[in-house]
């Protein structure tokens, strides 16, 4: 739609959107928040050297983290067994 501020990411098409445009509500949308949206730019478009290099607050990690294993697991439309597994070591 061109709004420069989405606020949703459709994990189904892989493309950010706003409430407001009048896409279909077919698919799988997540929020996004502002820090996550600078978060996504940085890692599109920063050299790959650093890559790393940014710092994205605790909230906002793990909110990024669920979204990109979200839109992964929409797009190869399977699970991975070791990622529950070392999710499992982590509780």
């Amino acid at each position: 739609c061109g709004n420069e501020l989405p606020d949703r990411f459709d994990l189904s098409s892989g493309q950010l959107e706003c409430s407001g445009c009048g896409r279909s509500e077919r698919g799988i949308r997540m929020p996004v928040t502002h820090g996550m949206l600078n978060a996504m730019q940085y890692i599109c478009y920063c050299d790959p050297k650093k890559l790393f290099g940014y710092s994205l607050g605790e909230d906002n990690l793990e909110k990024l983290a669920s979204l990109t294993e979200g839109y992964l697991a929409t797009q190869l439309e399977r699970g991975f067994s070791t990622l529950d597994f070392y999710k499992s070591l982590l509780i």
